[in-house]
Order: structure tokens, then sequence, then C-alpha cells
């Protein structure tokens, strides 16, 4: 109502993937014909005590009250789980041509799409990382590159230990050897986890961090173990700044 969009209105909900879920959809909507400009994204408020109750219950946040600075270790070996943040983030779809028109300076390129279920278990992770993998393969098929051309990576990574050990199991397949040489990060270990918003708000900071040649690094991160060693460079860089010069 704000816009005075009159086109299509979704609400996305699939869980951690909602964001780029709508985004995704955005993106498809426009290459089809289907829409000019879509306004994609996601917004979470869930720091309520119902919704802190529930996931405290599943043992999915950390623990690490006496160090709440530290709480979020996405792919450390100390890791126990996540920290629950609520935020929103809507980006500006729109075709190359319209944006043109319009005298925009896009910030980036959305070139591939894809997404998968693992049909598995209700909250764990499939163990093999077969299909998150796939979503991984599929999205690069479908922006026609592969993994060597593929220069930096912002994971799931929510410093739960099941995620962590089950995506890098998931990059690995779907990567290849490339999984050791992409600089892999995790902005959740400043944002904590926006559930439903995060996937949108990781599709913005990563737009940012293409223009200003900056790699988001993964803080908290010392020891990530013998089970989740990936491309971590980006964490090791710039341990306790935004980022570091990617040139």
């Amino acid at each position: 109502m704000v816009t005075g969009a009159m086109g299509a209105n979704y609400c996305v909900t699939s869980s951690c993937s909602s964001g780029a879920d709508a985004i995704g959809i955005g993106w498809d909507m426009i290459r089809h014909g289907r829409a000019e400009v879509v306004l994609a994204g996601g917004t979470e408020a869930p720091i309520t005590p119902l919704t802190v109750a529930g996931f405290n219950a599943l043992r999915a946040l950390s623990r690490k009250n006496d160090d709440p600075q530290r709480a979020s270790q996405p792919f450390n070996r100390s890791r126990d789980g996540f920290v629950l943040a609520e935020g929103s983030a809507i980006l500006v779809l729109e075709s190359e041509e319209h944006a043109e028109a319009r005298g925009a300076e896009p910030l980036a390129e959305l070139r591939g799409y894809a997404a998968t279920s693992d049909s598995h278990h209700l909250t764990e992770p499939n163990p093999t990382g077969q299909s998150a993998a796939a979503a991984v393969t599929a999205a690069l098929a479908a922006a026609q590159l592969s993994p060597v051309d593929v220069d930096y990576l912002n994971a799931h990574g929510t410093s739960t230990p099941l995620n962590d050990w089950h995506e890098t199991k998931a990059l690995k397949l779907a990567l290849g050897e490339d999984a050791y040489r992409i600089p892999i990060s995790s902005t959740k270990s400043m944002t904590g986890h926006l559930l439903g918003a995060g996937g949108a708000l990781e599709a913005a900071l990563c737009a940012i961090a293409l223009r200003e040649g900056l790699m988001p690094p993964t803080i908290n991160l010392d020891d990530p173990g013998r089970r989740v060693r990936l491309g971590l460079r980006a964490a090791q860089c710039a341990q306790g700044r935004f980022g570091c010069n990617s040139q």
C-alpha cells in the first residue's frame, strides 16, 4: 500500500529460506515477463518469550550467555547454537532494460536461483548434504556458471553443530576442490540469525560486498575443527572488521 504496487503479492513461508526464496520467485517473475519490477525480501521479529522458549526447547540457541559477543561462532569447534535476531531486508529487482530506462545503477546482477528439499527431518539437515548440494549445483547451472567462476560464498552458517557440519558436506559435494579455494564466510557471526529474513539480508550484504570489493568475515572463528574445513580465508583475513579487500 505504501508504494501503490498492484501486481502479484506473495507471502513466502519456507522457514530460514523464506527471504531467499522470495528473491528467487521475484527473479523468476521478471525473467518470464510477468513483472517489470519486484520488491522482494524478508522481515522477521521473533524476539518474543514464546519464540525464544520454543528454540530454547529445541536446544538450537547458544548457551554462551556469559560471553554474548562470542556466542555466534559459525564453523567454530565450540559452536553450540545460534543467536536469535530480528530485522528486515528488501531488494528492488528489475530487468536490465527497465533499470537502464530509469537511469538506475544496479548494485549487483542476480544470475541464477534454485531450491530443493531434504525430505529428511523436521529440524535436522540431511546428513549426506546431497539435497543442499543439488540446490547449489542447480543455481550455478541456471546462472551458466561453474564452481571455478565463484569468487566468494556467503554460507548459511547458523552456528549450530549439525547445520555447519552438514552444510560443509554439501559445499564440498557441490564445489569439489573449489570449496577449499573459494573464500567462504557466515555473516550470521555478526548479525545473528534472522530466520526467514536471513537470506534476504545476506543477499543485500553480498551486493554491498561485491560493490565495495570486500569479503565479509566470520568473526569468532579461531578453531574450525577438522570436519568443517573450507575456504575460510574470508574469516581469517578480517577478524574484527567488516571485510577485507578482495582485490
